[in-house]
């Protein structure tokens, strides 16, 4: 990709994501990002084929930087998958408070986009960023049932897979219905995010006493 349809292609999608926060997904229209842009219409759709297309590149690009930094967390000094756990956790809503936009999209994607994404692959891309956050999980609960510290009732993959599935679909369930509670992080809603971290890791380990 040459410099300058880089430049478009990131003045698109910066210019799409603005418009995504102030207004939501339903109310921008295409040829309000075109206008800003300085673009025909037809250009915004050579760069991505529909509306939907825009929405799922920026969320996968803000999913992309929480999965990223996910995998770069330093465990040094924790030799229990509990606290290894925890500190995982703790990440999480850390992350989701300091970047509420990311919880935002995310729920954009689920009210919006769905079943009714035609570009299966480009869905599909945005899913692999979470499969990344299994493989975390995955290794740390693979640990802790080696050392019999946690349950082993079910599979290390099928307890991260549950795991990540229940925590991201709880906090765009709240982005979506509570959208001052992602971003304020306060509210009721906002306290059960933390327990239900608390929960999954409680049922999770196996007590030494």
């Amino acid at each position: 990709m040459g410099r300058k349809r880089f430049e478009t292609r990131r003045k698109i999608l910066d210019v799409s994501k603005a418009y995504f926060t102030d207004y939501g997904y339903r109310d921008t229209l295409i040829s309000d990002i075109a206008k800003h842009c300085r673009l025909d219409r037809r250009t915004i759709y050579r760069y991505f084929p529909s509306k939907e297309s825009l929405l799922i590149h920026i969320t996968a690009e803000l999913f992309d930087d929480f999965t990223s930094k996910a995998m770069e967390m330093d465990y040094q000094g924790l030799e229990k998958p509990t606290d290894k756990l925890k500190k995982t956790f703790d990440f999480y809503f850390d992350y989701i408070q300091k970047n509420p936009q990311m919880i935002q999209f995310l729920g954009m994607v689920d009210v919006y986009v769905g079943n009714n994404m035609y570009d299966k692959d480009e869905f599909t891309a945005l899913d692999q960023h979470g499969k990344r956050l299994d493989v975390i999980l995955e290794r740390i609960i693979n640990e802790g049932q080696i050392k019999g510290c946690m349950n082993k009732n079910h599979t290390s993959h099928d307890y991260a897979v549950t795991i990540n599935n229940s925590l991201i679909a709880m906090s765009t369930r709240t982005a979506i219905y509570l959208p001052n509670t992602i971003l304020q992080q306060q509210g009721y809603a906002w306290k059960l995010l933390r327990i239900q971290g608390e929960l999954l890791l409680d049922s999770l380990t196996i007590s030494n006493d």
